[in-house]
């Protein structure tokens, strides 16, 4: 599980890093599995809703907005 979170959060810094080079598609595939991946593991109210509000920002298209929040989501659910 913890690897899964490196994964993603890993996916999602290079996706930033490259910026525009990346096409949004791609952009908002891998930030769907991660949501997708946050909602799977949220075991709390708060964690399910923090997944919802990040699904409303890929759905409205903040894919910015995503690159900046979504990783620390991700690297804030460590355990280990």
């Amino acid at each position: 599980m913890e690897e899964s979170r490196a994964d993603y959060a890993s996916a999602l810094r290079q996706v930033q890093k490259e910026g525009d080079e990346i096409p949004s598609s791609i952009l908002h595939q891998i930030s769907e599995k991660a949501i997708g991946f946050l909602e799977k593991v949220a075991g709390l109210a708060d964690g399910a809703n923090q997944a919802r509000l990040l699904r409303e920002r890929l759905l409205k298209g903040d894919y910015q907005g995503l690159l900046e929040e979504l990783p620390h989501e991700l690297e804030c659910g460590r355990t280990g």
